[in-house]
């Protein structure tokens, strides 16, 4: 298996793999492991924040590896990044992601800058009838 082999790991595939993918993730696992428990700070406006508050975050499966230690922002730090980011759609201490994921009808993606020209955003309660066209036919015989 080399880098342009045509094998994929799939769910039926992953119980006989060609000897290279153990291989190849045991390589990227050591290359993981360098940064283990490394702690990162915070990054807003292209800026790194240092702040008192930190969690750990280990793996869920084995606890005994510390991923890392990351800043816990507080109020003046979601602040800082409310009035800086350029997004639509915006979260702050969500675990999964800060510009992801929206309730339709009250957290639509409204797009930013030109994805976001017509005013009617993606899962709002207007975005469908743009796509509707009023059409009156006349049929004369």
């Amino acid at each position: 298996m080399s880098a342009t082999s045509n094998f994929k790991l799939t769910y039926s595939t992953m119980f006989d793999p060609p000897a290279e993918v153990h291989q190849r993730f045991d390589q990227a696992l050591v290359k993981i492991k360098v940064d283990l428990g490394r702690e990162h700070g915070m990054l807003i406006a292209g800026k790194e924040r240092s702040n008192k508050d930190k969690f750990e975050l280990r793996n869920p499966i084995n606890r005994d590896w510390l991923l890392g230690v990351f800043q816990q922002g507080g109020a003046g730090e979601i602040d800082g990044f409310f009035s800086r980011i350029e997004a639509g759609v915006i979260y702050a201490n969500r675990p999964q992601g800060a510009t992801t994921g929206a309730w339709p009808g009250y957290q639509s993606f409204g797009g930013w800058k030109g994805s976001g020209t017509t005013g009617k955003a993606i899962g709002s309660f207007y975005y469908v009838q743009q796509y509707m066209c009023e059409q009156s036919q006349t049929v004369v015989d």
